[in-house]
């Protein structure tokens, strides 16, 4: 098969998701900076206030970071074994860092058929797959308080096919999403600004697609979204 991911690709990923990290540190940093400076003159109750932001900025920090951590670690050992519900962890942790605002409205559900599938080669691939269709289903709901009233509820599912491929399902409440809303969204992939986030994912699919060894449906019923992906990953 094919490369689908080269050496070069997956260099300007890294690169791209550190700028996206260094973002979000510094936000936060500029965030508990205020607060350390605003307590200096609040010794009376009110300074509780500011105490308490001072925790939760050191904690959301805490998980940028760690979040991507754990993202360099299967980027940097692509030999290693890794289990689809790994991967799909990872695939979590990258969201996080770029959701982090809205990212605790998000609910996963991981299918126990996702720890019995294993993977010594594309983990990466597949991570940035898993990655591009969690971002798409968090922009396109996250921002829409009328679709929160209730939390967004993601559940993951894996099997391998008699035919020997991997096939990927995520279901999901929300907006309804067509087939046709992400076969455009492949069609806009661009090499500047974004491409090396979600549209990674994007390109890989249309990649395996283009190869014929690669598949996606999406369909709506009874209220719940369904993305089924199909692929040939050796």
């Amino acid at each position: 098969m094919t490369p689908i991911l080269d050496g070069h690709k997956h260099y300007q990923g890294l690169v791209d998701t550190s700028r996206v990290v260094a973002h979000d540190i510094s936000a936060q940093l500029h965030v508990l900076q205020f607060c350390i400076d605003e307590l200096d003159d609040h010794i009376n109750p009110k300074g509780r206030r500011y105490l308490e932001n001072l925790k939760d900025g050191t904690k959301r920090l805490g998980d940028v970071v760690q979040n991507y951590r754990d993202y360099l670690k299967l980027s940097f050992n692509p030999g290693q074994e890794y289990t689809l519900y790994e991967i799909c962890q990872h695939s979590k942790c990258l969201l996080a860092n770029h959701f982090s605002r809205d990212f605790n409205k998000l609910e996963f559900d991981w299918d126990h058929s996702l720890k019995g599938l294993s993977f010594k080669s594309h983990a990466v691939e597949l991570m940035h797959i898993v990655y591009s269709l969690f971002s798409i289903i968090a922009e396109q709901n996250l921002h829409h308080e009328e679709l929160l009233e209730k939390s967004l509820k993601v559940t993951v599912a894996g099997e391998i096919c008699e035919d020997g491929r991997l096939e990927i399902t995520i279901q999901f409440n929300g907006k309804t999403l067509d087939y046709s809303f992400f076969e455009k969204e492949m069609l806009e992939i661009a090499p500047d600004k974004g491409f090396w986030r979600k549209f990674l994912g994007l390109q890989i699919m249309r990649n395996l697609m283009g190869q014929d060894v690669g598949q996606l449906e999406v369909e709506h019923k009874d209220g719940l979204n369904s993305i089924r992906g199909c692929f040939t990953i050796s």
